[in-house]
């Protein structure tokens, strides 16, 4: 079973609340840590922190925006439900006054003549986790599945880097030689026709130094442990958004100090596309949790 979990996703949620219906919705994007904003349907009377300390525990990661919103099944235009409200105000003027002035005064006991159902606190936040928990729960799979997608591409492009650098590193002996015998050719060429000569120690020695200052060993093994510890990571049920982040800061700075050593060009190509992959790594990896 896929293990990452992607930072983008939306999840819808219903419930009753006598003849009305709560809806929530949640939507969530990319974001170094957990940021949330709501958006409550102020006749619940809720207070954000009812709905921020399960989405902060469900979520972990990322930006998050909802709302909570109490709709009414069969809702009146706004001129219907206004001749609902003051017909019994006319009904009152017709009855005391006939044919008189409309009795505008009045308006403040609409309220009182026709007051808003009520509802007990309990059945609000009964039915406001219900419709929180059937959103959170669509958000999370929505999250699980574009992951598994995620977890593929993942997986494509690191296998395309390991096989970069398995180029590398195939190329690092021979480019070493290689760098070898051209100091060897110039130093030759510099001498030639010249009372002086060079001791040989003293050139096998710079030819050693020079060997040692352009391996590239330790920067392959390392980065061969990073890749194989990104590997391992991918399949931590964990969330590793965070760790797989840090291990292809690493990644890059051996991949620069492999640029920055060798003067092969072969070697130099390769790098050039090893940074490409891997800023295509952490492209995707910006949306892990």
């Amino acid at each position: 079973m896929c293990a990452i979990r992607s930072m983008t996703g939306f999840g819808r949620g219903e419930s009753t609340l006598g003849d009305s219906q709560l809806v929530a919705e949640l939507r969530s994007v990319n974001h170094r840590h957990i940021e949330i904003r709501l958006h409550l349907d102020r006749q619940l009377a809720l207070p954000p922190s009812f709905f921020e300390e399960p989405i902060r525990s469900a979520l972990r990661r990322g930006r998050v925006s909802g709302s909570l919103e109490l709709r009414t099944e069969g809702t009146k235009s706004p001129e219907d439900a206004l001749r609902e409200k003051v017909a019994p105000l006319i009904a009152l003027r017709d009855e005391l006054d006939p044919g008189g002035p409309f009795p505008w005064a009045a308006i403040p006991l609409l309220s009182t003549l026709a007051p808003e159902p009520t509802r007990d606190a309990e059945s609000i936040e009964r039915a406001a986790t219900e419709a929180l928990e059937a959103a959170l729960r669509q958000l999370l799979e929505m999250r699980r599945f574009e992951g598994e997608g995620l977890e593929s591409e993942l997986h494509r492009l690191l296998e395309h880097l390991g096989d970069e650098l398995s180029a590398v590193k195939a190329r690092s002996p021979k480019a070493v030689l290689e760098s070898q015998a051209r100091l060897r050719e110039r130093v030759c060429e510099l001498l030639d026709g010249k009372d002086e000569r060079l001791d040989p120690d003293r050139l096998e020695n710079e030819i050693a130094y020079l060997a040692d200052r352009t391996d590239i060993r330790e920067e392959i093994a390392r980065l061969e442990a990073h890749l194989d510890q990104f590997s391992e990571l991918l399949g931590s049920t964990e969330p590793v958004g965070r760790r797989l982040d840090f291990l292809i800061q690493e990644m890059g700075r051996e991949i620069n100090t492999i640029g920055s050593k060798s003067s092969d060009l072969q070697i130099s190509r390769k790098v050039v596309e090893m940074k490409a992959t891997l800023e295509q790594l952490r492209e995707q990896v910006q949306n892990i949790v």
